[in-house]
């Protein structure tokens, strides 16, 4: 199921020709601020429909999903877990996959800025045995596209680390010239 998902969003990125630049426009000053950063989210949509797309049809195409679970595993026993002979489950695609964007920002650096957007998706499956029909969902995320944005550096900086005796940032911060 990951595999499908990842192959999906490759094979997704790669058909569109989508990169970072199709999917978010970075707007900047006339001294090269940046200023906004919007999301082409027509595109996004694009991409989202056609990634359920292929993850379904991936998904439907496999005709007997199967796992083995060891049954030291299967007894619940920190002990046992991964031991044994391994016993087969029959895996059910239940749904198209929910899938949805995220656009966020992290740290990277001084000044710096990875902006990042994420597809995420909602896998639901059930594992069939006799007398058993578990349902689970599988929470997966992959990156559609990333960028740093590269603030300006300051010439110096200073890191100040107080103490709980020390009141050294509250005098550098409450300092004022005359």
């Amino acid at each position: 199921m990951i595999s499908a998902f990842d192959g999906a969003v490759k094979s997704a990125l790669t058909s569109l020709g989508y990169g970072y630049g199709d999917m978010a426009v970075v707007t900047r000053t006339s001294d090269n601020q940046v200023s906004s950063i919007e999301i082409d989210y027509q595109k996004l949509n694009i991409l989202r429909a056609e990634i359920s797309s292929r993850v379904y049809e991936e998904m439907s195409n496999r005709s007997s999903n199967s796992i083995s679970i060891p049954l030291g595993t299967l007894l619940g026993s920190e002990y046992t877990a991964g031991y044994g002979p391994g016993i087969r489950f029959k895996i059910q695609f239940l749904q198209i996959p929910q899938l949805d964007y995220e656009s966020k920002f992290l740290n990277a650096g001084i000044n710096n800025i990875l902006h990042r957007i994420n597809i995420t998706a909602d896998l639901s499956y059930s594992i069939v045995m006799a007398g058993v029909d578990e349902t689970f969902t599988v929470h997966l995320t992959a990156v559609a596209a990333q960028t740093v944005i590269m603030g300006v550096v300051p010439n110096s900086f200073t890191n100040v680390v107080e103490t709980a005796e020390s009141d050294t940032a509250d005098d550098i911060f409450e300092f004022r010239s005359n």
